[in-house]
Formats: structure tokens, sequence, C-alpha cells
């Protein structure tokens, strides 16, 4: 998924939240010495100290030697521990929890440490530091980008809130077709940015050199943060704001080629596409870029097996104890126990739902429209099950391309050896010229 697991099992840690059931009338200072003591004794590797403050049920998943694998392995990968400051408070039902800035040399995370109304810690894990949306990384501009070749301009489609988004047109060649961008799980901006790499902003920039125009957009999770993201249904997680997106597009026909209107996603972009072409109806085709093929749950659980398998013989129990409550959560969302207002990784249990009751192999089968996919076969974010099934249910169709890259991870940055999750911190690359030539060819034939 876009939405990168990264540092391995921490900053995909499922929140042990055990509700309580009693009514409670609290503010922000009820637990904040405790959850400030918390983190200074994990900062100081107190880990038995840390551990008497949970709750019974999290001890029994994260005891103290189990927590020292998790803070040093995290502070080992990401360059060792700097400091860590107080964010802000946030209160579900008798649940409160603290949030706190805990900086590395490399990257920042954040730490979630959840209170229950008797004081227990009942929940605590760290995920990626949502970026400020008014702070972007340095963006590194591919030699292949001719920047006197288009006109890129910031504009907000209707939306509930409106959708922030940017257009790429090109100079000088009247209505051009059009690519809109549709960007995978987790809170992406339209430039997908995964810390110092913007793989859509690689795309959209390359192919306006190219003379195509495009648009990209803020996913919803993104605009309304992880927190309120647990609201969204697959409608309003997506779908609503490209279909809000191709009416604008159709409404500016003398910068967009309305005839020759593309659909291009990443990852779940990628499961999404189809889904949306089908609902529009009105596609010229849609590029499908590491898209998966078999249920996320299927996929989330390989993610899970195969981040474990780089820990080796040194994998702890709580690196299993993760790869178990990951089955877990994927077995209930199966069996639809799943809460549906519960966050599993990127978004609430009515999404995992609506992605299983809309399948987009059967909706790719269903089209008729040319389709380009692209593959990364360093990718083990989706991973060749994904690509056979594809190349079985899609080959022999005419106006279908299938396009394959040894040595491309899931941002399409080229590497060698096997995957790993710290690539996306070290590897400095764009999007490798041949995916810009490859979809700017497709697009123009």
């Amino acid at each position: 998924m876009s939405f990168i697991i990264k540092c391995r099992f921490a900053l995909i840690a499922i929140a042990l939240l055990i509700y309580g059931s009693a009514a409670l009338a609290a503010g922000e200072e009820t637990f904040r010495p405790q959850a400030d003591q918390f983190m200074a004794d994990l900062t100081a590797e107190k880990y038995d100290a840390v551990e008497a403050t949970f709750t019974p049920e999290v001890a029994a998943q994260l005891n103290a030697g189990m927590l020292k694998q998790v803070w040093t392995g995290v502070g080992a990968q990401l360059g060792g521990y700097k400091s860590h400051s107080y964010s802000k408070f946030i209160q579900a039902d008798t649940v409160l929890t603290y949030i706190y800035l805990v900086q590395f040399k490399n990257m920042n995370l954040r730490a979630l440490v959840s209170y229950n109304p008797a004081g227990k810690v009942n929940g605590f894990f760290f995920r990626p530091q949502e970026q400020e949306k008014t702070e972007k990384p340095k963006y590194r501009l591919p030699p292949y980008v001719d920047t006197t070749a288009f006109i890129e301009t910031d504009f907000a489609a209707p939306g509930t809130p409106a959708v922030p988004a940017s257009q790429v047109v090109p100079k000088g060649l009247g209505p051009a077709p059009v690519v809109l961008l549709v960007p995978g799980s987790g809170p992406l901006d339209r430039n997908e940015t995964v810390l110092e790499n913007q793989p859509f902003k690689d795309i959209a920039w390359g192919l306006g050199s190219n003379g195509i125009a495009s648009v990209r957009f803020d996913n919803r999770s993104y605009i309304v943060g992880m927190d309120k993201t647990v609201e969204l249904d697959l409608h309003s997680y997506l779908l609503d704001d490209i279909a809000s997106l191709l009416a604008y597009i159709r409404s500016q026909p003398k910068i967009f080629d309305t005839t020759r209107i593309y659909l291009a996603g990443h990852s779940l972009g990628g499961i999404i596409a189809p889904l949306a072409a089908r609902a529009d109806g009105r596609l010229a085709g849609i590029i499908m870029i590491s898209a998966p093929a078999r249920t996320m749950t299927d996929v989330v659980i390989d993610q899970f097996e195969y981040l474990g398998s780089l820990e080796g013989d040194t994998a702890g129990s709580y690196v299993k104890t993760q790869i178990e409550m990951a089955k877990e959560a994927c077995r209930k969302i199966k069996e639809r126990t799943f809460p549906k207002d519960q966050m599993f990784i990127f978004a609430s249990g009515r999404v995992w739902y609506d992605l299983l009751d809309n399948d987009n192999v059967t909706s790719a089968k269903m089209l008729t429209i040319p389709m380009l996919l692209l593959w990364g076969v360093r990718d083990y974010q989706v991973i060749d099950k994904d690509w056979e099934i594809w190349r079985t249910t899609l080959s022999g169709r005419a106006n279908v391309t299938f396009k394959r890259y040894d040595d491309l991870n899931h941002l399409y940055q080229p590497g060698t050896g096997k995957a790993t999750n710290t690539e996306y911190m070290t590897n400095s690359a764009p999007v490798d010229l041949r995916v810009i030539q490859d979809i700017a060819a497709w697009i123009k034939k």
C-alpha cells in the first residue's frame, strides 16, 4: 500500500485499546502527568516502570522485554532517539489518549498513550508523523522534467471540505489528454509524499514534459486527519472525490481534451480505478500501478509476514504477536465481525467491508476500455500473486497492456536485492524514466 509500513512492526502496531464502560468526565490534565512520566521512563529505557502502568491485557502482550525490543529496534532503524515533546490530547468515549512527537535522527514518529478511566495504559503504539500541510520536503527535480513545457496551478474541487488539488497543463498545445492520479491508502497528499519521495509529482511533471496534462489531489484521509478517517466509508474516502474531480476536468474543455480522460491509480488507487471507471462510464482508459488483485486482507497479512521474515531468527515475541493480531483483525473483517467504526491500519472497518463488497478484478473484466498495468518486481507490498491474477484475468485482450520492471520497488525506484522498508528512507531516486515513457507512449497511442 502507499501507506508504507515503515519501521517494521512498531509503526503499524494495532492499538491495544480495551474500552471501559464507565462514564468519565475528563479533561486533558486528567492523566497528563502520568503520560509525561510514561514517556520519560520509556526514553530512559526504564521498561519495568513502563510495564507497571499497563492494564493486565496490554502487559500480557507487551511486557518489559517486548517493549525493549520495540524501542531499541525503532531507535536503531531511525538513527537513534533525540527528543520528544507533547503534541495533543484526544478523547474517544472513556479513553483518553495523549500524543507525543518523538524525534529520531532520520525520521519523526508520533507516540500515542491511551488511558482507561482507572488510569491504566490500555493502548500504546507508534504512527508515522502526519506531515504538516504547510511543510513539504524539498523537491528533487528529475532529469527528465522540462519545467518550461507546462504550467502547474493549484485549485480546489467541490467537496466537504473542498478537495485541494493541482493541475499540470502543457503549454501551447490546445486541449491535452489528461490523467487523474488517484493515490493509495493512508493520509497521502497530492504528491504521494513518503519521506523525501514524491512519486505523483514525478509522474505529473514527467507527463507534463511530454505534452500530457494531469490532475492530482490530497486524499480525504490527509485532509481530515487520521483521527477522523474512522468516520469515512469507501465513497467518502476516495470515490466521491474522484467523481468531483472528473466533473471539474469535464468543465474545462479549453485546456483538457474531455474525450481523452484517463484514471491512473497507485496501490489502493489501483484497486479503485476499475470501480471508478465503471461508475463513471466515460473514461478513455485506466492505468493500474501496482494494483492488488487479491483481497486487501490477504495483501496485508503477506506484508506483515514478509516484514517479519526480515527479522529472521531475531524476530521476538512482539513481532510474532503483531502478525497474529493482524491475522485476527483480518479474520474478523472477512467474517464481518470487525467494528465498522474502528480503525485497522489505514481506514475504518466500513472501508474494509466496502473493499470486500466491490471486487476490482470483476469490475476490470467488465470494462471494455483500454487498460495499462504497471508492476515493479521488487515491490514487496503488492506481489507476484497479484500480478499473476491480472495476467490470467486480462491476458489475450488487445486493449490491455502489461509492463513489468525487474528492478523497481513500490515507488518505482530502481534498486537491487531484497526490498526492505528502509529503502524508502535512503533511496533518493525519483520515479524511473521508463515508467514515464511507457505511460506517455500508451496514452499517445
